[in-house]
């Protein structure tokens, strides 16, 4: 392997130190992503999941096996500061994640287990609307979202992300940076737990930040730049 396509958007400053490979910084993110539309009826998931209309729901919809636990600190932060809030996740397609963190989280987050609650995988249409009916979504810290933050975006549900040094929990900011969006945008553990407590339970708040997401969001979806930067950048290493 001689090279790795990355982005500008993505890479810190000092990233080549990060490969073996020859970095190529392109200038967009050379991702070609179709606008998920929102769904035409609500899911109405607080009521399925047995919730008050009151509930402030923070949407944790990664891949179980990124979640850290480094962020669990966050969850208990978050829950610390919210009574009415509930962390939702989706159950993992292997067993034994979800009951490996359930185990962790017995010890690490004890006496908030009930509002910990995985939900089985879903219909595409209805994982929208879970992420449309959410408060808030949290981006894991040393792995964050790919799929499930451009779907959020769509949706204009905020996404509170803490970048670390690696392109592995930096996707989100990308996204972010090229809508030229970076209210959701933080740098520490703490900050994360303050600005995703006070989207969910601000309502004011979350529809200033939701609408300027959607005033951006265009950005990110279906832009026939993406596919001429990824070819300029491919022929460009052409012997």
């Amino acid at each position: 392997m001689d090279y790795f396509l990355s982005s500008e958007l993505l890479e810190v400053a000092n990233a080549q130190s990060h490969y073996t490979e020859r970095l190529v910084r392109m200038p967009l993110l050379g991702v070609f992503y179709e606008q998920p539309l929102p769904p035409s009826q609500p899911a109405n998931v607080r009521h399925k999941l047995g919730l008050p209309a009151t509930t402030h729901l923070y949407a944790c919809p990664q891949s179980l096996f990124k979640l850290h636990p480094d962020d669990d600190y966050i969850l208990r932060g978050i829950l610390e500061a919210d009574r009415d809030g509930v962390i939702v996740l989706i159950e993992g397609r292997v067993p034994r994640w979800t009951d490996s963190l359930r185990e962790r989280w017995r010890r690490s987050l004890a006496g908030f287990e009930h509002r910990l609650r995985f939900i089985p995988s879903l219909p595409h249409q209805e994982y929208l609307s879970l992420l449309q009916e959410s408060n808030v979504m949290l981006d894991s810290l040393h792995f964050g979202g790919g799929n499930s933050s451009y779907e959020a975006i769509a949706m204009g549900t905020p996404i509170v992300t803490c970048p670390g040094e690696f392109l592995r929990s930096r996707i989100t900011t990308a996204l972010y940076r090229k809508m030229g969006f970076h209210d959701c945008i933080v740098d520490s553990p703490d900050k994360c737990i303050s600005l995703a407590v006070n989207l969910a339970t601000d309502r004011a708040a979350r529809a200033t930040v939701s609408t300027a997401i959607q005033a951006t969001s265009g950005r990110l979806f279906e832009d026939p730049s993406e596919v001429t930067c990824f070819q300029d950048s491919l022929q460009s290493l052409a012997p």
